[in-house]
């Protein structure tokens, strides 16, 4: 196989973020209907509950207790995505590159800072809110360090112009 044809079977950076956005929506929207399935296997277990439907409060209680998690995860997928999608804006390779490692780095880092964090939640040394806070920061730092790393290049530029005229 010749290296022009290895380069052409290799994925573009943009290419490798669409492919990531396509898989986090698919998650979504299989949460989606693992929720759908949740409810209505609750709803089947017993057939009373299709009568008592009509009162808010044991529909909140079907949804708190057997789908909220599933909905939730499929919103986070969904989030994901979107930030994802925010990396196929850039038009440098070279910058949709270093996108995809920041995404990868800052939510192996969550990943891992979550564990830990629900492991001190459950000793009850930090409070629910902490969790939550270092969760939703790294979820979305990738794209806060996209956008800081971008004006640093463009005052960068900036200043080089100047500094050559």
């Amino acid at each position: 196989m010749s290296e022009e044809e290895s380069n052409k079977e290799e994925l573009k950076p943009k290419e490798k973020l669409e492919d990531l956005m396509s898989v986090l929506i698919a998650v979504g929207i299989l949460f989606l209907i693992v929720a759908i399935l949740a409810y209505l296997w609750m709803i089947l277990q017993e057939p009373l509950y299709i009568l008592s439907l009509i009162i808010w409060n044991n529909l909140t209680k079907i949804i708190g207790e057997g789908a909220t998690i599933f909905l939730l995860s499929a919103l986070i997928f969904f989030i994901a995505a979107g930030i994802v999608k925010m990396g196929t804006f850039l038009k440098d390779e070279d910058e949709q590159k270093e996108f995809k490692s920041s995404i990868e780095f800052f939510w192996i880092i969550d990943l891992i800072g979550l564990t830990l964090l629900g492991i001190l939640y459950v000793g009850k040394a930090i409070s629910m809110a902490a969790i939550i806070s270092f969760g939703f920061v790294t979820f979305i730092a990738p794209l806060i360090a996209m956008i800081v790393l971008k004006v640093i290049w463009l005052i960068s530029d900036k200043i080089q112009q100047n500094h050559n005229d």
